[in-house]
């Protein structure tokens, strides 16, 4: 395909998504900060050769298989980062896909953190705007736009997608409507502007990927089935993938050359869970694991997320899953991350709040097979398993969630404090009404609405995380003294001119290890 004449349907997704940040999947979530903090720590593009991106968003890649076992071919799609499309868009293009998580930067991670630390907008934001209307190609060649992915209902709407120059959105798993929808806008039939996939694909039906995913992303099963009100996943129904295609994408991944599987699910601990309780299939979740640790290539396993609620439910697994992925070469589990000159095994999970009634009112099948009073205790208990065991979790806290009451809050307070004694990364977010979730007609988050007890709880987490983990930031004279300046250095130019001055401060001198 020659550069003139361009590929049929192009793929490719905004350059923050479109980066492995360096081969560490946390920080993707700077994606969600200001540009100037993003730019300190750098997102470049994912690797190229001959044929295209060498990885690319999972999503992204999903469809790209559902079509290929549909009637289209290689020759028919390229993969692209923004900063490339040039090679890949000619006058034969007809479609320019575009998967994004979060377009509009609506997400818990930008709300709150771009309006916390200010300075500008999420570069999320940014990037995805600078693809669609800043890329003289795509302004040259005018191929169709179809936004899809789990961001894509931010923009959702007449006035977004014409301000953007998109022609289509496609809301839910597109797996069983892109087929067709492809063919019609590549034959220019009318196709509707907004396109809501209202089934979901079985098991059978979903395809594995047939090219390599950023951080060597495999797909373990699709949704939850704990109907927390705030979560978008307890929207979807629970379907599991078998062991068979699992190996398949962690095969494709491998022979494009990474060396990190990523295991995506809502919880790794409850793959083969069959019962109502939500305890774990230990021997289930063991046999997957053994599977994917046999490839001697592999040198970092990577689960997405964990609940906390099943590793107390299954107290075995944690230290079964330890023995599984140790790696005795070097005498260490096989996790991505090192912490206190030790490699640690990570995973995100969720606390989100301390107070019984919320868990209550609000995500009772979080806990099972447990009771909302005993959640407290059950995350305390489960973090010492884990921490046990060379795991250090990032868990999230939920902020001034609907109808939460100072009471509530001082019970997340008091959980934070017990956990003064052990080792996980505290990740406080504001609630946010995401629009296919339960709570989505909920009041959006504010910063100048915040109770000052929210306001407590969010910088009682980062004094805790900056005091577990300055060690590892702070291990040498030219570390302590660069965050000592820089630090001082936006306090006195920029926050101490804030309404969050006071807070800013507080947090700057605790980083920086002054106080």
């Amino acid at each position: 395909m020659s550069k003139k004449s361009g590929y049929p349907i192009v793929f490719t997704s905004s350059a923050t998504e479109m980066s492995n940040f360096k081969g560490d999947p946390f920080r993707a979530f700077m994606g969600g900060f200001p540009q100037l903090f993003t730019k300190i720590q750098g997102y470049p593009p994912v690797e190229h050769d001959k044929s295209g991106a060498k990885y690319a968003p999972y999503g992204l890649r999903k469809i790209q298989s559902v079509l290929l076992e549909n009637g289209f071919s290689e020759n028919d799609i390229a993969v692209s980062h923004p900063k490339y499309l040039s090679k890949y868009i000619g006058e034969n293009t007809k479609i320019l896909a575009i998967s994004t998580m979060d377009a509009l930067a609506l997400a818990y991670v930008d709300m709150t953190y771009s309006s916390f630390l200010g300075m500008g907008e999420p570069t999320n934001a940014i990037e995805f705007r600078k693809l669609l209307m800043k890329n003289r190609t795509i302004k040259k060649y005018k191929p169709k736009i179809i936004v899809g992915g789990a961001g894509a209902w931010q923009i959702a709407n007449k006035k977004a997608m014409e301000y953007l120059g998109v022609d289509h959105v496609i809301l839910g798993e597109a797996e069983l409507v892109a087929p067709d929808i492809f063919s019609r806008v590549m034959d220019g039939e009318h196709v509707p502007r907004i396109i809501k996939c209202k089934n979901s694909p079985t098991e059978e039906e979903i395809i594995p990927i047939k090219h390599a995913v950023i951080h060597g992303g495999v797909e373990l099963s699709r949704g939850c089935g704990r109907n927390c009100q705030f979560c978008s996943p307890t929207m979807r129904n629970r379907r599991e993938i078998s062991l068979e295609k699992i190996i398949k994408e962690v095969e494709v991944n491998i022979q494009a050359g990474n060396h990190m599987i990523t295991l995506i699910s809502e919880d790794l601990l409850l793959y083969g869970c069959h019962n109502s309780k939500f305890i774990p299939n230990v021997e289930a979740v063991c046999e997957l694991c053994e599977k994917i640790a046999s490839y001697s290539s592999i040198q970092y396993i990577q689960p997405v997320h964990i609940s906390l609620a099943a590793v107390s439910a299954a107290p075995d697994i944690i230290p079964r899953l330890t023995d599984i992925l140790w790696d005795n070469k070097i005498d260490q589990i096989r996790g991505r991350y090192h912490i206190h000159d030790r490699q640690i095994m990570s995973a995100e999970t969720g606390i989100e709040t301390g107070s019984p009634r919320l868990i209550s009112k609000y995500m009772r099948g979080k806990v099972l097979p447990f009771t909302p009073e005993q959640w407290p205790e059950i995350v305390e208990q489960s973090i010492g398993i884990l921490n046990d065991n060379d795991w250090i979790p990032l868990a999230s806290l939920l902020l001034d969630m609907p109808e939460e009451t100072e009471e509530d809050t001082m019970k997340t307070l008091e959980l934070v404090d017990d956990l003064r004694s052990y080792d996980v990364f505290l990740m406080p977010v504001l609630f946010v009404p995401l629009a296919d979730c339960i709570l989505r007609n909920a009041r959006k988050p504010d910063w100048s609405k915040v109770s000052k007890a929210s306001y407590e709880l969010f910088c009682k987490c980062w004094e805790y995380n900056a005091e577990t983990y300055k060690l590892d930031y702070l291990d040498n004279l030219l570390n302590k003294t660069l965050v000592s300046l820089v630090g001082g250095g936006l306090y006195l130019g920029y926050y101490r001119w804030k309404e969050t001055r006071k807070y800013a401060k507080r947090l700057i001198m605790k980083i920086s290890d002054m106080i």
